[in-house]
């Protein structure tokens, strides 16, 4: 009889995405790991991480680590500012929001010109004291990391090669960070296409697939700017294909962390609880998930497209 295997899928979401470690967290407490993990950005990180160390202990530690350094405090102090709104009718509200449009215009301005708004070696720095020089060959649990290569326009499943590569092309957030330009590929964050991969984890022959969704929270305020304008739609785009790879889900597991902002770093013992909390409320529909014979899968799938053919890729 052929083994079911079981996908455990992780969203981006940047700072968001702590709340994965989370739900990490509380699978290895309960024995309900799947056969392999499939992440997307901060999912990827996580994931990858988690799959390297198998011990959500020692993960957590090396993550406080990392979340000590001044480069995240200056990432979160330059991006949170530009989002918060000055509701107070003075005249010190008027000239900040004045101010915060002028620096978003100048950052606008600075993301067209450079290459990014934020040096790789941050985002480099960072991945390396995480996961070190680990290769997939040294992973305990198997791992696929999800990029967007510019040049060809398509989704690269990685699954060989430098972990940390892996790794940084998947959260390379186009115009924030620089793509990561390895063996022919131009790598951005795989976020472009896949924010939820549950259609590559479906690809990888997966037959039950348990998907964590950290998307921020949408508001139906529609800004007049240009830049508003084109953010709003690139929403619109996202969320039509988050929608779309959840179709494949046999559970999708929504920690609340939609109001944080996705560089609020220092949130993350908040974000982590809330992925810990999450995954116990849903605990009986993930052990039903994982073994796909006491659920729904084994009847579902029968109705569920044929999946997309997937090439596993490496980079050094």
């Amino acid at each position: 009889m052929k083994k079911n295997r079981t996908a455990l899928v992780l969203g981006g979401g940047g700072a968001r995405g702590l709340a994965h470690l989370g739900v990490l967290q509380v699978l290895e407490e309960n024995r309900l790991l799947p056969d392999f993990v499939v992440g997307t950005s901060m999912g990827a990180i996580v994931g990858g991480a988690y799959c390297l160390y198998r011990n959500s202990e020692e993960m957590s530690g090396r993550v406080e680590e990392c979340l000590t350094e001044d480069t995240l405090r200056d990432i979160e102090k330059r991006f949170t500012e530009l989002t918060k709104k000055e509701r107070a009718d003075s005249l010190w509200g008027r000239f900040s929001k004045v101010y915060d449009e002028m620096h978003r215009l100048y950052l606008w301005n600075k993301s067209a010109m450079d290459q990014s708004l934020v040096d790789n070696a941050v985002i480099a720095g960072l991945i390396n004291k995480l996961v070190g020089s680990a290769s997939y060959k040294d992973l305990g649990l198997p791992f696929y990391a999800v990029a967007y290569d510019l040049k060809s326009l398509s989704d690269i499943v990685l699954g060989q090669g430098s972990l940390a590569t892996a790794l940084h092309a998947s959260s390379a957030v186009p115009g924030v960070f620089e793509p990561v330009r390895r063996d022919g590929y131009v790598l951005v964050d795989g976020c472009v296409d896949q924010e939820i991969p549950a259609e590559i984890a479906y690809g990888l022959g997966a037959d039950s697939i348990i998907a964590v969704d950290v998307g921020g929270d949408l508001t139906d305020e529609v800004g007049v700017s240009a830049a508003e304008v084109m953010a709003r739609v690139s929403t619109a785009r996202v969320r039509s294909l988050r929608r779309r790879s959840l179709q494949l889900a046999d559970l999708v597991v929504r920690p609340d962390v939609g109001s944080f902002h996705w560089s609020e770093f220092s949130r993350s013992h908040e974000a982590v609880n809330r992925g810990r909390r999450s995954a116990e409320e849903n605990l009986e529909q993930i052990s039903k998930a994982l073994h796909p014979w006491r659920g729904r899968t084994w009847w579902t799938r029968w109705f569920k497209p044929s999946p997309p053919e997937i090439t596993v890729q490496g980079v050094d």
